[in-house]
């Protein structure tokens, strides 16, 4: 499977329920087992992500070391949830992670294919 998604809320009083509507995505990641080669997370939310435990696909949390919406925590929170993944904080990094776009392209760049070549040969 090769999902990515990118979501912007435009509704400030939605922000606080983020989780709770990602959640059918992440239960329909979860679900697909081996089908799934990984999963990368932006400015993580906690909040709706306590079944992470069943997520067996390897999972990295990117997180801005400055944001204020949703501090770099949540990304150790849903690290502890799930037993495992990789967290990376950028120093000098808000919400958006604009400071460090380049480094997040390249380091994309070369996290996907090696889930997928990692995905094939497992």
């Amino acid at each position: 499977m090769c999902g990515i998604v990118g979501l912007f809320l435009k509704t400030p009083t939605h922000r606080g329920e983020l989780g709770r509507l990602t959640a059918d995505m992440i239960h329909e990641v979860r679900d697909r087992g081996r089908d799934s080669a990984g999963v990368a997370t932006f400015a993580t939310q906690s909040a709706g992500c306590e079944h992470a435990a069943q997520l067996a696909a390897p999972l990295l949390l990117l997180h801005g070391a400055q944001d204020r919406i949703l501090g770099p925590e949540n990304s150790e929170i849903v690290r502890s949830l799930a037993g495992q993944g990789e967290i990376k904080v950028f120093e000098g990094a808000d919400h958006l992670l604009a400071e460090v776009a380049d480094e997040l392209r390249t380091l994309m760049a070369t996290w996907i294919p090696e889930r997928f070549a990692a995905h094939r040969t497992g």
